[in-house]
Order: C-alpha cells, then sequence, then structure tokens
C-alpha cells in the first residue's frame, strides 16, 4: 500500500514509543510540546510507533482538514531507529524512505559487530 503525500511535507519519525490510545489532537499535542512541530502548518507529516512496533499513527493536516491513518502491520514490526540525544526525539523522513518504513522494509543495516 503507497500512502501519497506531498513532497513538499517534511515527515517526522518519532522514535520514542507513544501511547496510541488518543486522538488526533493528543497526537498533535505532543508533536507540538515535545517536539515543537506544527502539524496544523500543512507541511508536516508525524508518524508514531506503538510500544510493540507493530501499530504506527501517521497525521498530516492541510487546508481542508487534519487526517490520522492507522496502519499495522500483519507480519513483522516497524524498525527501532536510535537518533543521538541531541537530536531529539523525532527523525527526518524523506517521502520515499516513509513509504519503505510503512512497508516493513528496513532503512538501515543492523551493525553485526562493534567498533
Amino acid at each position: 500500500m503507497n500512502i501519497l503525500f506531498k513532497e513538499s511535507s517534511r515527515v517526522s519519525l518519532v522514535v520514542t514509543p507513544t501511547d496510541l490510545r488518543g486522538s488526533f489532537q493528543k497526537l498533535c499535542s505532543i508533536a507540538q510540546t515535545m517536539m515543537n512541530i506544527d502539524v496544523m502548518s500543512g507541511s508536516e507529516t508525524v508518524v508514531f510507533i506503538s510500544k510493540s512496533a507493530k501499530l504506527c499513527k501517521i497525521i498530516t493536516a492541510d487546508e481542508r482538514g487534519s487526517v490520522v491513518i492507522v496502519r499495522r502491520l500483519n507480519k513483522g514490526t516497524f524498525e527501532r531507529i536510535m537518533v543521538k540525544v541531541e537530536d531529539g526525539s523525532a527523525q527526518l523522513l524523506s517521502v520515499y524512505e516513509q513509504e519503505q518504513y510503512l512497508n516493513g522494509i528496513r532503512l538501515y543495516e543492523k551493525c553485526s559487530r562493534y567498533w
């Protein structure tokens, strides 16, 4: 399944597991207060991942209204991505990376050895 968003949309993946029982308003509030992302601006898309990493919610908005998409993988889990502490709890993705991620395809190879 392909979910198409505007190429100009900035996609942020929240790497910290989030309680997804809330509505658009709750997730929008988390994005605004915790990460300073204004979803209502119309140029932001935010992807939240559940603790089990089997479910995600995608929120965005445009001039006509807001959108919440729920994506559950039938097999496997969404990739857990780590970021540096100074980079915050969100990782920016390209539209292509977002598509790959939401289809359960790994973005990064696992390192088998430590330096």
